[in-house]
């Protein structure tokens, strides 16, 4: 939702910059959250591209995981769902999650970690402001910011006992969202391990889906919705399967109005390929059919979303359930 996000905010964002840019090492112990953070469910949001929707998709998901929270009443309810912006250029996908909250749950806590004024790819944006930002930093911050969580509202435990798979629903939701697309650039440093192979100081990057593999987190989808958008979406799937992310859903948000003059609903026609090609070319397990779904067109601006979210409420929460049930079912896989 880049164009309704970068409107509503560039006149006053908040821009979060690192006060010193440090020297970490690029290597780290193996971490797999899923074991390191049994009471927080983390979900990683990745796109087929920008602008389809990404940021629209994790406010329904806090909102989802927040009304949720609200509405469960025994002791192992919720207490605290979580976005986190690794990386931010323009505008602040924060400000729009917090625009879209349910005021029916007060416990939503946004951050962003790196940001930078200019509108353009991570990579791009480093460089034009003197500001590099390395993986090592980046993935540092990320898991400071898990472990943070899980210390405030799961009592600091990383055991994976019985009684953690028990209640491995979380005890606190984070959603995640990277920049861009699954393949695009992520921040630029000299750091960076790459940089060497560019010569003449230049700044080394990685991919979004390489800067957080190691984190082995689990992922909701934003397929691209519009004419032409099935190949981006396949092609990024395959880019995320390819370095061993687990998909646990794809969301697409139906393209403008809808239709292509002709009827044809572009985004509900994607999902459907998707579902086809899952079941021609992948095992069935690895994505079912029914994780796949495609949500209505967008109003145009400057309408805003509240109505949206309301008629689509009974989806997000469908989409909240079956992430839990994932999340819960890889402590016993």
């Amino acid at each position: 939702m880049a164009s309704a996000k970068t409107a509503a905010s560039l006149a006053s964002r908040t821009t979060k910059r690192p006060s010193t840019i440090r020297t970490l090492s690029s290597s780290f112990p193996p971490s797999n959250p899923l074991l390191r953070h049994p009471n927080n469910r983390v979900h990683l949001v990745f796109g087929a591209n920008t602008d389809v929707g990404k940021s629209v998709v994790s406010a329904g998901l806090v909102r989802a995981a927040a009304a949720a929270a609200a509405a469960d009443s025994s002791s192992e309810r919720t207490t605290s769902v979580n976005y986190i912006k690794p990386l931010q250029c323009g505008g602040s996908d924060e400000s729009f999650i917090l625009d879209q909250r349910d005021d029916g749950f007060e416990r939503v806590a946004c951050r962003t970690l790196f940001s930078w004024n200019t509108l353009a790819s991570p990579h791009l944006a480093s460089h034009l402001e003197g500001l590099p930002v390395s993986d090592a930093e980046v993935l540092a911050s990320l898991r400071s910011s898990l472990d943070r969580v899980e210390e405030r509202d799961g009592g600091g435990t990383t055991t994976t006992t019985a009684a953690a798979a028990a209640m491995a629903e979380g005890s606190s939701v984070t959603i995640i969202e990277s920049a861009g697309g699954a393949l695009s650039p992520s921040s630029s440093s000299p750091l960076n391990e790459r940089s060497g192979a560019l010569g003449d100081g230049r700044w080394g990057w990685s991919t979004q889906a390489d800067l957080y593999s190691s984190l082995e987190l689990p992922v909701v989808f934003v397929g691209d919705g519009k004419l032409g958008g099935i190949g981006v979406t396949l092609a990024s799937l395959e880019a995320l399967w390819s370095r061993g992310y687990r998909v646990d859903a794809v969301v697409f948000v139906e393209g403008e109005d809808g239709s292509g003059g002709d009827g044809i609903r572009f985004g509900r026609g994607n999902a459907e390929a998707l579902r086809e090609y899952v079941m021609m070319y992948r095992d069935t397990s690895c994505l079912d059919g029914d994780a796949i779904m495609c949500l209505p067109p967008l109003p145009p601006m400057p309408i805003a979303l509240t109505a949206w979210y309301g008629s689509n409420r009974e989806e997000f929460l469908k989409l909240h359930h079956l992430l839990c049930r994932r999340w819960r079912d890889s402590f016993v896989e």
